[in-house]
């Protein structure tokens, strides 16, 4: 990640590369004239300067805000975030029940629609929170994706199952456990941030559920 927020200011979109290999120039080029609608995402947090950045010296996750999982501040990019030349809208995520047993599967469904001209792909985002956790635990924690290919228009049900896994936490000697008491499910185009949101992402939809 990089601070570039001057440049940013002076340009309607930003292009990152990564690391392309030797094709690289050919799958940019493609992007850039209309050949290939982009639906890559931003695998890291790009903060809007250093002074959003914990002393390099201090490894406390939670504790120092570290990674979007404990950020407050908004960041410059989130986490999760990417533009594509269509756009895509969420809406009605439904859970298969209120209330689950500790260790039960709970399935999820969220319908993504293309309210754009062209057809994309979108990578559907499901993120996890511990609303009352008795240690600290992240804000989002990204569980699970899946990436639908919507023509314009074109709206598609998308399925996920909640695990166990997704529910757990762990404790300060390192034990990994499931709680009871109420989680949120959060799905969307990129991490739950009003940043995402301004710069062009669907608004998530979130569902509670009670783990007993």
């Amino acid at each position: 990640a990089m601070a570039f927020e001057e440049v940013f200011d002076m340009v309607d979109a930003v292009v990152w590369m990564g690391y392309p290999g030797e094709q690289g120039g050919r799958a940019v080029a493609d992007v850039l004239f209309g050949h290939a609608n982009p639906s890559g995402r931003l695998p890291m947090t790009f903060p809007k300067s250093l002074a959003q950045l914990p002393p390099y010296e201090d490894y406390a996750i939670a504790t120092a805000g570290r990674t979007y999982r404990y950020m407050t501040d908004e960041p410059f990019l989130p986490f999760g975030f990417g533009l594509s030349y269509t756009t895509f809208t969420y809406s009605e995520l439904k859970l298969a029940t209120q209330k689950i047993a500790a260790g039960d599967t709970l399935r999820a469904t969220v319908t993504v629609t293309n309210t754009g001209s062209i057809a994309g792909d979108e990578v559907v985002q499901l993120y996890m929170t511990d609303d009352k956790a008795s240690t600290a635990t992240p804000r989002h924690a990204l569980k699970a994706t899946q990436k639908v290919s919507l023509a314009a228009g074109a709206s598609a049900q998308v399925t996920f199952d909640v695990t166990p896994s997704m529910m757990e936490l762990v404790t300060d000697d390192g034990s990994r456990v499931i709680e009871p008491g109420s989680f949120t499910a959060t799905v969307g185009g990129c991490s739950p941030r009003p940043r995402g949101r301004a710069l062009g992402a669907g608004a998530t939809v979130t569902a509670q559920f009670t783990v007993a």
